[in-house]
């Protein structure tokens, strides 16, 4: 363990480490991922890995790689069902418009490249292991009122709770809570410790089996990161390796990036990295504060400063009000909803109480969007890296400050600083609007047009 020891805190080991990740981002970044079907592929065995049922049945299917299927019929089937499926391949669709979210990226980021117009299935094999498990889960709560939340905050679906309330929860800038991530993972270590007050080898075996498990369960980026993070720090502990915080988050982020390169792409790793990272380097001082407000008013100070460059590169806006909202968010849904969630699982007859829960929380959430203030800036990832290289810089030296507000308003006012005589149009590839834009701009030359 001594020469382990020396090997992960050696200066060299972990230059040869960031080279080799540097590399293979890059890769990953020019290079991109191609498909293992063609367009003229018709069959194909695959697990069933998630079923959402709205006025169509739209599954998440693991095949050689992932496909998202359609069906318009009823199906008779489960998720962990081993299937061959027959139908017609498509593409995912790409959106011309820039500086929107691209779908298709998103997906391909995540290995998957086409949709599946679904003719017919026919079971393999039926659910079992983990899958059954995930399968009984949602059929014992499917027909509750609660159902929604559950299975968003405990199998880490959103689909299900209505696009506006979502829409809702964004412009607060609270969609964090419901991602599965390290907060989860905490009330679930303290619920264990608290059931097995003896620490020993066997608990700690048990507990790391049980986490990885539930990462089984869900696949949530965000909590394989956590799950690694309490790994490293297990490691550490137990062989007294003497890792300091930075060294864990380095070798937690190469880990993930070894994993998958393309976790770089991924918003939900980059928040849930970065978010936690920071926290955990600032953990003294926020423990060093006896009382809980000024703990959770910290912890959402710093979460909302870390995730600033985050949310205008992702989402082009900032909502300063999130400040407020996640001082009542975090601990409702931490202490009230969650639980509350797991205990409905158990006991079905609680589900009237946690609807009631969620109502309350909804009308509050739905109250709290008056008082937004919506900053909006334009997207940029070199300013992005900027402020991420300041941060760092203040930590350093103070001075750092008065150049990052120089360039939050530099930033904020960019179109009117730095004005352009080019007129961008939506969807360039629809041969009608581009008629009838090249139109004005023969009519008035005096206009520049970009194309």
């Amino acid at each position: 363990m001594k020469r382990l020891k020396n090997i992960l805190l050696s200066k060299k080991t972990i230059i040869i480490i960031s080279l080799f990740l540097l590399l293979y981002i890059i890769y990953a970044f020019f290079v991109p991922r191609k498909s293992k079907y063609s367009l003229d592929d018709n069959t194909f065995i695959c697990t069933v890995e998630n079923i959402y049922i709205k006025d169509y049945y739209k599954l998440d299917l693991s095949c050689k790689e992932k496909i998202t299927g359609y069906s318009y019929n009823e199906l008779d089937i489960e998720i962990g069902d081993v299937i061959k499926v027959t139908g017609n391949l498509k593409e995912i669709e790409s959106y011309n418009n820039f500086n929107i979210f691209n779908y298709k990226n998103y997906m391909n980021n995540q290995g998957s490249f086409f949709n599946l117009n679904i003719e017919n299935i026919t079971i393999i094999r039926k659910s079992r292991g983990l899958y059954k498990l995930k399968s009984n889960i949602i059929n014992r709560v499917n027909n509750l009122k609660s159902f929604s939340y559950i299975n968003s905050l405990v199998l880490g679906d959103k689909s299900y709770i209505d696009d506006n309330i979502l829409s809702i929860y964004k412009s607060l800038g609270i969609m964090h809570i419901f991602a599965i991530s390290g907060m989860h993972l905490n009330i679930l270590i303290n619920t264990f410790n608290k059931i097995f007050r003896k620490k020993n080898i066997f608990t700690g075996i048990l507990l790391l089996l049980l986490l990885f498990l539930y990462y089984l369960l869900v696949k949530s980026v965000s909590l394989l990161r956590a799950f690694i993070y309490y790994l490293i720090s297990c490691i550490n502990n137990k062989y007294n390796i003497s890792l300091t915080i930075y060294h864990k988050l380095f070798y937690l982020f190469a880990i993930m990036i070894f994993i998958n390169p393309y976790f770089v792409f991924s918003s939900s790793f980059l928040y849930s990295y970065f978010i936690s990272s920071f926290l955990i380097v600032m953990g003294k001082k926020i423990n060093s504060l006896s009382n809980y407000f000024l703990k959770l008013l910290l912890v959402s100070f710093l979460s909302f400063i870390i995730a600033f460059p985050l949310n205008i590169y992702f989402y082009y806006e900032v909502n300063i009000f999130s400040l407020i909202s996640n001082l009542f968010a975090v601990p409702y849904v931490s202490f009230i909803l969650f639980p509350l969630c797991l205990l409905v699982i158990i006991f079905p007859f609680l589900d009237e109480v946690l609807f009631v829960s969620i109502s309350n929380f909804q009308n509050i959430c739905v109250f709290l969007t008056s008082f937004n203030i919506l900053l909006i800036f334009k997207k940029s990832l070199i300013i992005t890296l900027l402020y991420y290289l300041l941060f760092l810089f203040i930590k350093r030296d103070k001075k750092g400050i008065i150049i990052l507000i120089f360039l939050l308003l530099v930033h904020y006012n960019y179109n009117s600083i730095f004005k352009s005589s080019f007129v961008n149009y939506i969807d360039q590839t629809t041969p009608n609007m581009i008629q009838r834009i090249s139109g004005i701009f023969e009519r008035n030359p005096l206009i520049s047009k970009e194309i």
